[in-house]
């Protein structure tokens, strides 16, 4: 439910479970796989240039499923969009909406389903969770969203916990909990980690869970019933 903007994804192929978006450029490559334990993760590389290492995906539901592990592949398909849009206000009177979509279809413990939507643009690149209508799972709460931004080295970024405050210039290892968004990373090229779509959904900060890595926190748990779709 996150984009990944960069500042200076569709070709798709199977490979050992793996399953690999690009950018209509064919600069920016997403690799998606499930590990050994069933685990969603993907990875970002940017001119054949690590960007983002292997991250995990999922989400924590307070009781009643698990979209978190235990996962198999049950299928992906793909569709793309070429448009223009005409937004209410702005600097530009068109904004041109190109972009690859990749959806994967997992199945998981207790006959639970999720989908994960990857829409990739020359500009950078974006997903969702959808968790699609199922007889095991009409009503849940997500507790914790296991999104994490694993970055290749300890990288500079600019921090801050209120949008009103001023900025700090520091490592990710600096960084702390609690920030803002979106969050600019000096990485090549740089990158702004953020989010869109925010519809019935708790607003999010960045934390630092490990080495080079931010994950989300949830600024409340989230009860829904499916059909229901993250932000991007």
């Amino acid at each position: 439910m996150r984009f990944i903007a960069l500042l200076t994804l569709l070709a798709l192929a199977s490979q050992a479970a793996e399953l690999f978006v690009s950018s209509p450029d064919g600069h920016t490559e997403v690799a998606f796989h499930l590990n050994k334990a069933g685990e969603p993760n993907y990875s970002v590389t940017y001119k054949k240039e690590p960007l983002l290492l292997e991250s995990s995906l999922g989400l924590k539901l307070k009781s009643g499923g698990n979209l978190e592990d235990g996962f198999t592949l049950a299928s992906s398909s793909t569709t793309g969009q070429n448009e223009t849009w005409t937004p209410f206000a702005g600097e530009r009177s068109e904004i041109r909406d190109h972009y690859n979509e990749l959806t994967v279809a997992l199945s998981g413990k207790g006959d639970n389903r999720l989908e994960i939507r990857f829409r990739a643009y020359n500009e950078g690149a974006a997903f969702t969770y959808f968790i699609p209508k199922q007889e095991n799972l009409k009503s849940f709460t997500i507790s914790e969203e296991l999104t994490r931004f694993q970055f290749a080295s300890d990288h500079f970024c600019w921090d801050t916990k209120d949008p009103q405050e001023v900025y700090r210039r520091v490592p990710i290892s600096e960084a702390g909990d609690n920030i803002e968004r979106p969050l600019v990373v000096e990485a090549t090229p740089f990158v702004a980690l953020g989010e869109a779509r925010l519809v019935d959904y708790a607003r999010l900060r960045f934390t630092t869970p490990s080495a080079n890595t931010f994950g989300i926190k949830l600024g409340s748990e989230v009860r829904a019933e499916a059909p229901y779709a993250t932000p991007w």
